[in-house]
């Protein structure tokens, strides 16, 4: 699977998505920003 992390840039919405992908990683998950199958979306209010 393919996944991109939508975020803003405050300390705990930066410090979430390392968390994020850190985990993500072990589970061989692909970073793709430019064709992804998911997006992760973190911090906010979830809208794009």
């Amino acid at each position: 699977m393919k996944v991109t992390i939508a975020h803003n840039n405050y300390d705990k919405t930066l410090q979430t998505v390392a968390y994020l992908k850190k985990l993500l990683k072990e589970k061989d998950v692909i970073f793709d920003a430019k064709y992804p199958d998911v997006v992760i979306s973190v911090g906010g209010d979830g809208t794009l």
